[in-house]
């Protein structure tokens, strides 16, 4: 398995857990009657990042491991 398609599944976690504790947190201070945290948008940046590691392992799959010789 190429580094991308092994990094696909590990940006989907990240992307999982990150989601996860900020919905903690942000329950966490509901609760309590303070302000919400800041956050980034996490799913969208999750997404570019698994498109990006797609993208990547197109063209590595496609152009980079045939002139190389790995098949």
């Amino acid at each position: 398995m190429c580094m991308f398609c092994a990094a696909i599944p590990v940006a989907v976690s990240a992307g999982l857990v990150s989601k996860a504790k900020l919905r903690e947190k942000t329950g966490q201070a509901v609760k309590l009657g303070l302000p919400q945290p800041r956050h980034l948008p996490i799913m969208p940046l999750t997404t570019v990042a698994i498109v990006g590691l797609m993208a990547g392992s197109v063209v590595y799959h496609t152009t980079i491991a045939p002139r190389v010789g790995f098949w």
